[in-house]
């Protein structure tokens, strides 16, 4: 054999061998791809199918190579489907999405992309490659419906609906803010929230959305929204955390609500709290009020004078643990805490008098009246205690008594006298 026929042989074992090991890697791709692989020939019947064919489809591979394309497409999409094969069967490639009924009855997305099989500058057939989608398109249609519910609930509630990035940029403002704050929802989108809020509230929403951001924590703070008119509008505001799937904070949605009205409630509470204890205060009885344990809640000035208490910390605490503070009036704490329970028992009004001794030796008399009070199932809510000094009211009677007595005396020595004189 000569070399140049050596040559031709050796040459020709390398071509066989290149053509082998690119089968080899053509088969490979078909075999392992997760993708749906299949040719078909330009009258729509299958010619070959991959693996991951049978298991998108569920059916077998003779299954399917007995069959034509349009056998798999559901009808709505026949028309669609033969359209594209016919524009590949003329050399243009297509991609579409299709849906195809499994052999188990069920629907599966797929994404699919049409490529014309070419044979020496001939076109002989057509592959479509094939991505199921069907739990992605799931999970589009289930974020749509979310989407909806929520622009939904976001154009329909009163609160206040803020969405910000991880920079405090507005993204989304809530339909709600023209009703509550005269402004449309656009006029806050691109803005820094921290330019909407009061200036002196900067800072501080500055600081909590820092700690929102590292701590990955919701919280609730109280701020001012500016009003199209002007006014300054106060709004309780709950920030929540959206955390993204690297762990890193992604948004943080906003939901305020107008607290106006409850902050004049509480300010007018504050107020009439205050001149109600003024009032209390300026009364020179004794008045004290506990709860359903006999636990001291307020009392005013002459009350805790009373019982030589001065700034004592006396609420939260019952009169055996008050005993501690008075020199002098430990047995008087228990007796109150004795009728505290009668009245509870009686479930009424009750009215008695109690001895309190002083400092100064000298023990006085009080008209006390004690109110309990019930909550609806019967259980203790409270007891109003209200103690009047009448040890001077009680020398007085004393003295008419006595006076009484004298007057009774002289009237019957008188008589006594005027006997013996008619005797005489």
């Amino acid at each position: 054999m000569d070399s140049k026929r050596l040559k031709i042989i050796t040459k020709s074992k390398r071509v066989k061998q290149s053509s082998k090991e690119i089968e080899d890697r053509f088969n490979s791709l078909l075999e392992n791809n997760p993708d749906s692989i299949c040719s078909l020939d330009l009258q729509g019947k299958f010619t070959s199918v991959n693996p991951a064919t049978e298991r998108i489809t569920g059916y077998s591979t003779q299954e399917i190579l007995n069959h034509s394309l349009k056998s798999f497409i559901t009808k709505e999409n026949i028309m669609k489907v033969l359209r594209y094969f016919k524009r590949t069967a003329q050399g243009e490639s297509q991609n579409y999405e299709v849906t195809i009924t499994h052999k188990e009855g069920h629907r599966i997305e797929l994404s699919v992309k049409n490529v014309p099989i070419i044979v020496r500058n001939k076109i002989v057939g057509v592959y479509i490659i094939a991505k199921d989608i069907t739990q992605r398109k799931q999970m589009e249609e289930q974020l749509r419906e979310s989407e909806n519910n929520y622009r939904f609930i976001a154009k329909n509630m009163s609160d206040l609906i803020i969405v910000l990035d991880e920079t405090g940029v507005v993204q989304y403002a809530s339909p709600s803010h023209k009703r509550v704050l005269g402004f449309s929802p656009t006029v806050y989108e691109g803005r820094m929230v921290f330019d909407l809020v009061h200036p002196e509230d900067i800072s501080f929403v500055q600081n909590i959305y820092k700690k929102m951001i590292i701590t990955k924590l919701p919280h609730l703070v109280e701020l001012r929204y500016k009003h199209s008119n002007g006014d300054w509008i106060a709004v309780e505001a709950n920030g929540m955390p959206v955390i993204g799937g690297n762990g890193e904070v992604i948004n943080v949605v906003v939901v305020a609500r107008e607290i106006t009205k409850r902050r004049q409630a509480e300010e007018a509470l504050q107020e009439s709290e205050k001149q109600l204890r003024t009032l209390i205060n300026a009364l020179p009885d004794g008045a004290f009020l506990k709860d359903g344990e006999g636990r001291w809640l307020e009392a005013n000035h002459a009350g805790l004078h009373l019982f030589q208490l001065g700034n004592a910390p006396y609420k939260g605490k019952r009169d055996t643990e008050l005993a501690i503070y008075s020199q002098v009036a430990g047995e008087a704490f228990l007796n109150c805490q004795r009728s505290d329970e009668e009245a509870w028992k009686a479930q009424r009004m009750i009215q008695l008098e109690e001895v309190i001794p002083q400092p100064d030796g000298v023990s006085r008399t009080f008209d006390v009246i004690k109110v309990p009070t019930f909550y609806p199932d019967g259980k203790r809510k409270g007891i109003v205690v209200i103690g009047r000094d009448i040890t001077e009211r009680k020398k007085t009677e004393e003295i008419i008594r006595k006076t009484d007595k004298l007057a009774v005396i002289g009237e019957l020595a008188a008589g006594i006298a005027h006997e013996i004189r008619n005797h005489c």
